[in-house]
């Protein structure tokens, strides 16, 4: 029978849940579908594993960490992420408004006001490349 090797719940939740998510806006928007409306973190399966307190603390600090890793990212990576996601300009516009939003949630609560500063400027910079970009690079018949 296989020995399963208990990691530290942040660990376990960084290499077995986050590693599947490519990018920092994806990460974000992942992490704040996980705070409740008490501002804490819910995930079953590691509440299962290492209860709900020490659940919440975990998601927190890798909440945390891929705030700072984003706001590390080159604007030009963070807009193809979001294009990605979103698929055309149009939808990536509303997911951004969206994002806006839902600022609250999407900044981890440990976060100091100026990341919360620095990220909400970095939504509202990828707001401006998105609209001053070419609607439509398709070449048109002559």
């Amino acid at each position: 029978m296989p020995v399963m090797t208990l990691l530290h719940p942040m660990e376990d939740f960084s290499k077995r849940t986050l590693a599947s998510i490519a990018g920092g806006l994806p990460r974000m928007l992942y992490l704040s579908s996980l705070r409740g409306d008490d501002g804490e973190y819910l995930h079953w399966g590691m509440e299962r594993i290492y209860g709900k307190p020490a659940t919440s603390d975990a998601i927190a600090a890798c909440h945390l960490q891929v705030l700072r890793d984003t706001l590390r990212t080159p604007l030009g990576e963070l807009l193809a992420e979001l294009l990605t996601i979103a698929g055309t300009a149009e939808v990536a516009e509303s997911a951004l408004a969206d994002m806006r939003a839902n600022l609250p949630k999407l900044i981890p609560p440990a976060a100091p006001r100026l990341m919360h500063a620095h990220f909400s400027s970095v939504l509202v910079s990828l707001g401006a490349l998105i609209h001053a970009a070419p609607r439509d690079s398709t070449p048109q018949a002559a």
